[in-house]
Order: C-alpha cells, then structure tokens, then sequence
C-alpha cells in the first residue's frame, strides 16, 4: 500500500470529488480498452498503453487521496461514494434549513440508501469494495516475493491475545508487499504464545508478549516442517519492522536464487544473522534502509505491467 503527495481535492466538496473521479474513472477505461483496438506491440498500441497508463496514475492519486483525506472510504466503489456525498449534501441542506428532526434526517437517509448496512455491508460486500477499487494493491500470488501476512485476531477481538496482531500485521504488509526475494516469503503475526497464525514455521514469525514481540526467523511449512529460530525480542512495532526488514534484507544479498529462509540459515548459521541484524544496531539501521530504498517506487505489476517489466504476451489467448 502506498500513499500520494497530491493535492488535487484540496479545496474540492465532496461532490465536486465524486463527479471528478466519475469522470476519471469513465476516461480511466476507456483509455485502456482503446489499447485491444490496435494490433498488440505495434507504434500505436505503446502510444495508447502510455497514455491509459498516465491516466490511471492521475485516477489513482486521486482515489488515494480521498481516502487519505477522510472523503471516501477505504474500498468504497466511486458510485457508492458518489451517492453518499450527494446524500450528506442534502441532509447538510436541510439541517441549515431547519429539518433537523430524526425522523426527517432518517427518512432522507433512507430515500438516498444511506442505512447501517450499506455504509457497513457484510464481509463479502467490503472484500468485493476492495478487490474492485483500483487504489487496492494486488501484491503477488505466486512470484518469488513476499505473501500475504497471515495473522490471528490479536488482542482487538480474541481474550487470550496480549498484542494487536492484526495491526502489526498490516504495517508489515504495507511496508513489505513491493519486496523480491530469492524465493517466495511467508509472514505470519501472532497476538500470543498459543501461536494461532503459525508464526513458528514461517520465514519471519512475530509472536505477541506481556513485553512487545518475539521475532523468529526461518521457518517453514511444506513437506520438511522446520522450526522457525528465535531471533529477537522487541518492545515497538517500528522495531519489528526494522530488525524484520533487516532480516529479509540481508537475505535477498546473500541468499541464492531459490533458496528459501530455512536453507539460507542453515548455510550462514543463526549466529551469523544474530551478529548482523542483532547485535549489530548500524549494520542492522542500514539493512534496513537499503530495503526501504529498494522498495520505493517499485511499480505494482498488476497495475504498471510496463513499468515493472512484465511481458504481456502471458495474457494471451491461445489459439487453439
């Protein structure tokens, strides 16, 4: 996940942001259904991909902001959004007009769809939001780079969980989900020792504690399980970031291609890792930095398929 510096909707309404992104969103596809009317790689077809590619950069800073901006709702579809704005501009209306009984307000929620259920929705509803709003990153399913950070529900929902698992998770992912690797890595965060996200067989497992975190490194889970080794122990999520990242850093240096955590451990020794990532507070400041700086602006595949170097000729049909 990322975030935008722009600020087209500073001094926009609602409204005037949900009839710019309408507009945005028409201009988007339209733009990149133009490239399957022209002959694929040709003159024309690089043309018309770098434009719906501009396009697209403009309709998505636009969307990040209004999320980060307070407008819109994380995952929530430009119409819904749309809808919604017109519907608080009208309520806004009637209150400056006097309208302000309940019953009233509740009845020109109802009328412009505005209930408890459309603004929560089910879990199938906000996923769907998700997955089909184009500031949602997509992050990898199969390549040699990080997976999805399985978590447990942590101490927001779960009565054993000593830490917020679920956040710690998603800073994790937010911060790492851009990263290669040698070979594919698996996260897992746990709120407490009873383990529930599995963290002890993963390439980076965190375990909640009374005092912070537990950091174990080098599990894994296919067909030889191995235990994951105890790292560090930490008290704050920025240090989960930086000795994890650390970690995973000094990994993609030195591990060879498509050698997994557990194999690339057993090849330097945990004592090895402990002296760099550990013990050693600048290296491990610069391991970590150097990650940072690797991950800035790395293009999301799905959405840059040509900044980030994919050949598309993947995608093809077969003729058959």
């Amino acid at each position: 996940m990322t975030t935008t510096d722009s600020n087209i909707t500073q001094d926009m309404t609602p409204i005037e942001v949900a009839n710019l992104l309408e507009r945005l969103e028409e201009g988007h596809q339209a733009a990149w259904l133009s490239t399957r009317e022209v002959p694929w790689q040709g003159a024309e077809y690089q043309a018309r991909f770098q434009n719906a590619a501009e396009v697209d950069a403009v309709f998505r800073d636009v969307m990040w902001e209004t999320v980060e901006n307070g407008m819109r709702r994380p995952g929530e579809p430009v119409e819904d959004f749309a809808e919604r704005a017109e519907s608080e501009a009208r309520l806004a209306d009637a209150h400056k007009a006097g309208a302000e009984s309940p019953a009233y307000l509740i009845a020109h929620q109802a009328d412009a769809g505005v209930t408890p259920e459309t603004i929560v929705g089910s879990q199938d509803e906000i996923a769907a939001r998700l997955l089909n709003d184009p500031s949602t990153s997509e992050g990898h399913a199969y390549a040699k780079a990080l997976r999805t950070v399985k978590t447990c529900v942590g101490s927001e929902w779960c009565r054993f969980g000593t830490q917020d698992s679920t956040r710690m998770g998603k800073e994790l992912e937010r911060a790492l989900w851009r990263m290669y690797a040698p070979h594919k890595v698996k996260l897992a965060v746990s709120g407490c020792p009873r383990n529930c996200a599995e963290s002890g067989i993963k390439d980076v497992g965190v375990i909640g504690v009374d005092s912070g975190w537990e950091i174990y490194v080098a599990g894994n889970g296919g067909i030889k399980t191995e235990v994951a080794q105890f790292l560090v122990r930490v008290a704050t999520h920025a240090e989960v970031l930086e000795y994890a990242g650390a970690f995973l850093q000094l990994y993609r240096e030195e591990g060879w291609y498509l050698e997994r955590t557990v194999h690339y451990v057993a090849r330097v020794g945990i004592d090895s890792v402990r002296k760099r990532v550990v013990e050693d507070a600048s290296g491990r400041r610069a391991l970590w930095e150097r990650l940072q700086f690797a991950l800035d602006k790395e293009p999301d595949p799905w959405s840059e398929p040509l900044r980030a170097g994919v050949d598309l000729r993947q995608f093809e049909k077969l003729a058959v």
